[in-house]
């Protein structure tokens, strides 16, 4: 009751007139994005564009055909720089989509991970600027990445279906990201919807 008549008392004083006013202001306005990121969109194979800015997302042919939401890896590095990570659950970004879609998948964990992305197949293709392999170490005196665009890394997808992603990967000889490091690395991963 008091909080009501407080509520009475200040709508009142800020010359509020009640519920003729209130219906005059018509609609909140949009909420805009803030920071630093942009509106981004997604375009599938079949030309259909998913804007990021809003509006209804497609739910009929040609819209999105698979996701997954949950999944792990296991990712070993063996060289100048070594670890072992046997649980890395699938974290942001995963989008995915089944042959002929496009895929972004990230394992990781706080100490590493790895991300796998381009479009989406079954057996063994060595990664190019169509599929990319990035794998990352967190320590203390910083993050060291290693990506392969260059056949450096071999992907074998033995199953890519519309909520099922699974596969391995080897890597031989890849340097990090400033060519101070050297290492191999190995591991598989698994994701679905």
């Amino acid at each position: 009751m008091i909080a009501s008549t407080l509520a009475v008392v200040l709508l009142v004083a800020c010359g509020g007139g009640g519920d003729q006013e209130l219906q005059s202001l018509g609609p909140p306005p949009e909420a805009s994005p803030t920071g630093n990121a942009s509106p981004t969109a997604a375009t599938g194979t079949t030309g259909t564009t998913i804007n990021g800015s809003g509006g209804p997302v497609p739910t009929t042919s040609p819209g999105i055909t698979g996701s997954v939401t949950t999944g792990n890896a296991i990712m070993a590095i063996s060289g100048a720089l070594q670890t072992t990570q046997p649980t890395l659950p699938l974290s942001s970004p995963a989008v995915y989509a089944p042959p002929p879609g496009a895929f972004a998948l990230n394992w990781a964990s706080a100490a590493a991970g790895f991300a796998l992305g381009g479009t989406s197949f079954v057996g063994t293709h060595p990664t190019s600027a169509d599929l990319r392999l990035t794998l990352f170490v967190h320590s203390a005196s910083g993050t060291t990445s290693y990506s392969s665009t260059d056949g450096g890394c071999q992907v074998t997808v033995t199953q890519a279906e519309a909520s099922a992603f699974s596969g391995t990967f080897s890597c031989s000889g890849i340097a990090d990201v400033n060519g101070a490091h050297v290492v191999d690395a190995q591991g598989s991963f698994a994701a679905a919807g």
